[in-house]
């Protein structure tokens, strides 16, 4: 009996394949992908899936949402291997984010399930995502925004906070409340006035973080044709204004014991069970089901092969209901395919 169950898994799951398959070679968006070591970008606007300038990779808008594709090389081996992750902003409506990850899958299938899928949320992303980029910088605004300016005489002035936060060595830059009370010891900041970009380092902030600023700095002017130039000041209290500003306090993550849960509907039922929080072992993970392995901070999903439709379809959905219940509601999630795991993924057991 469970033979037979298994066989019409499999043979229902291979029809929605070839079904989902046609459909993810329809996008274009995905045409010439992932044929050689590369990094892309793509913005949601409007339910479509719209090419991201490389000039402003790593920039990303508040309100919108992103997909971001890379192709990379493992030393020592010929296959190609990919990560494709969504990203999500603080303001992006639920249509936006939800066509993002409906989008990331199709990408997923229309690459035979090679690549790992994940979900990274402003200001929780994780390191991989992070490593992509030189900078990580949040800018107001969505879909109906610009990076243009009608020019630097008539600018509106930003202030642009840069930090390591927990994250060694790598920069993210927010704009923030054009205040005097966004200002902080810890931390560098760039001041965008257009004609003049001023660097500002709190005196506690690191040698990383100020390097980093000056440079985010240059490359502001450069982009500016001569138009504007670079100065560093030892205070800029007295260029802006006094205003209430409320920071947002982002959650921090308390590392708890590693937890396996099992995301199954053979008894008829979708359910979602703990089947371990001791001795996580390869040997726990079942074909036939997916398996959340959450380690406090991430969450990492697998798909057995023989896993059913429905399955499949909920684990996204079923991933966020579950961290939304958590201490880490934002945390990211990666999502592998039996027999596409990585290394970071079986290290996360004990045999």
């Amino acid at each position: 009996m469970i033979g037979k169950t298994v066989i019409w898994r499999t043979l229902v799951r291979r029809k929605n394949d070839l079904s989902k398959k046609k459909s993810a070679q329809s996008e274009p968006a995905w045409e010439g992908t992932g044929k050689a070591v590369e990094l892309r970008v793509w913005r949601i606007n409007k339910f479509k899936v719209e090419v991201w300038p490389k000039a402003d990779y790593g920039k990303f808008f508040t309100g919108d949402s992103y997909i971001v594709l890379n192709v990379y090389k493992v030393p020592g081996e010929d296959a190609l291997k990919m990560d494709v992750h969504f990203w999500i902003g603080s303001h992006s409506t639920q249509d936006e984010y939800a066509t993002a990850a409906y989008k990331t899958v199709e990408l997923d299938t229309f690459h035979d399930d090679i690549p790992v899928q994940h979900r990274e949320v402003q200001d929780y992303e994780s390191d991989k995502f992070k490593s992509y980029f030189s900078f990580i910088t949040y800018m107001k605004g969505g879909c109906d925004s610009g990076f243009n300016h009608v020019g630097v005489d008539t600018y509106t002035p930003r202030l642009l906070h840069l930090s390591t936060g927990t994250t060694k060595n790598i920069v993210q830059v927010k704009e923030v409340k054009l205040a005097k009370q966004s200002l902080n010891d810890n931390d560098s900041f760039v001041l965008d006035m257009g004609a003049k970009i001023i660097c500002y380092n709190g005196p506690k902030s690191n040698l990383f973080e100020k390097t980093k600023a000056s440079q985010y700095a240059r490359e502001l002017e450069s982009g500016r044709n001569g138009r504007s130039r670079v100065e560093t000041r030892e205070t800029i209290s007295d260029l802006l204004p006094d205003a209430n500003v409320h920071p947002k306090e982002l959650a921090k993550y308390t590392k708890a014991d590693d937890k396996l849960l099992r995301l199954s509907d053979a008894s008829g039922q979708m359910k979602l069970d703990v089947v371990d929080t001791v001795d996580l072992k390869k040997g726990l993970l079942n074909t036939n089901d997916i398996f959340f392995v959450d380690n406090g901070a991430e969450l990492y999903i697998w798909c057995g092969k023989a896993s059913s439709v429905d399955e499949r379809m909920q684990c996204m959905v079923r991933a966020t209901k579950y961290l939304n219940e958590t201490n880490h509601p934002l945390a990211p999630f990666h999502i592998y395919m039996e027999g596409h795991e990585d290394k970071v993924f079986w290290d996360l057991f004990t045999k």
